[in-house]
């Protein structure tokens, strides 16, 4: 009797949640729209001058009913390896991230061997300071390339030959809190859909930290709403990685976040609307060879699907709040929560 009454109760809630879904259009079609979509991205440093970014797309729990949960489906993960010189960004290699948990298709030698360095605030200026070596960047160059102005506190850099390479390590997830999706116009025998969205995202940025046994996970430091039509105009704005030589500040794009409403007939009088997120790498692919050794520029234009990992790490170092260690690990041990 109870299990029939569990049976009646998951049913109705499933059926709360269903109509809820649809939107009655011109008094004989339905807008089937799902919630809870959304993206997220990461901009981690390795244990070289290369720099990992990985992207993914968000989605509603599988098996939710009524309320859902968002999770970022690991389906969709993708690395992108960049290389960075006082010439340009480069894209070293780009994977499915489940398939280079087994295969790994980074060259063993890329880059030159380098640790990452926190960068710190003071006095209005973003410093980087080693040894001999200093480099202070006032934030307000910085700023009109960033999506927050936070994420100046999270920067991190590698000392080359002739400047500083820095960018945010930072992880930054979006996803609709509450989208809702009207039609203008429809035509019954052709194909145009005119779509009007509306509702809200939320945005979500957060910092690297490390649990006492050094593994490391993120902390979110800033969420905010905002609207759809914000959203997609705050993401044509690349994110970037910098090169300062001590007087002259180069921003390189290397990823871009597209958004696109999708509506397609469903039956006879539905139509399913949703928007879609893709990443758009905009760094050239990298192609000059040269000895690692002897220059800060590209070294590979090839890649190899047999040599050694470049995220390996010979010692930890204290970076900010957290230790920069077991990179060589940073796929397996960063445990994804959800946004």
């Amino acid at each position: 009797m109870k299990k029939g009454r569990f049976f009646i109760i998951m049913l109705l809630s499933f059926a709360i949640f269903y109509i809820s879904s649809l939107e009655e259009v011109s008094g004989s079609h339905y807008v089937f729209s799902e919630r809870y979509r959304g993206f997220f991205i990461e901009i981690t440093p390795t244990n070289s001058t290369l720099i990992n970014v990985l992207t993914g797309n968000i989605t509603p729990h599988p098996h939710c009913v009524g309320r859902c949960s968002p999770m970022e489906d690991e389906a969709t993960f993708h690395e992108y390896l960049y290389y960075v010189n006082e010439s340009g960004s480069f894209l070293v290699d780009s994977y499915l991230f489940i398939s280079s948990l087994y295969t790994n298709t980074t060259p063993a030698k890329m880059g030159i061997a380098a640790e990452a360095i926190c960068g710190r605030i003071s006095g209005g200026y973003l410093v980087f300071s080693e040894g001999d070596r200093t480099y202070k960047i006032s934030l307000s160059r910085i700023k009109p390339y960033l999506w927050e102005i936070n994420m100046n506190e999270y920067m991190v850099g590698y000392f080359v030959h002739g400047g500083v390479i820095f960018f945010p390590e930072i992880k930054i997830s979006a996803y609709e809190a509450s989208v809702n999706y009207s039609i203008e116009s429809y035509t019954e025998y052709g194909e145009g859909i005119e779509v009007k969205v509306g509702g809200i995202y939320n945005l979500t940025f957060y910092k690297k930290s490390f649990n006492e046994y050094g593994i490391p996970s993120w902390k979110s430091f800033r969420t905010v709403t905002i609207s759809w039509y914000k959203l997609k105009q705050l993401v044509k704005k690349p994110l970037y990685i910098f090169f300062y030589d001590g007087r002259k500040l180069k921003a390189f794009p290397i990823m871009r976040v597209g958004m696109d409403v999708v509506a397609k007939r469903v039956g006879s009088n539905g139509i399913k609307v949703l928007t879609t997120y893709t990443f758009q790498n905009m760094a050239e692919k990298l192609r000059q060879a040269k000895t690692p050794e002897a220059s800060n520029s590209p070294i590979s234009g090839s890649t190899s699907s047999s040599t050694s990992s470049a995220f390996s790490v010979s010692s930890p170092k204290t970076c900010g709040v957290g230790v920069l260690i077991i990179l060589s690990l940073f796929p397996l041990m960063l445990k994804r929560k959800q946004p």
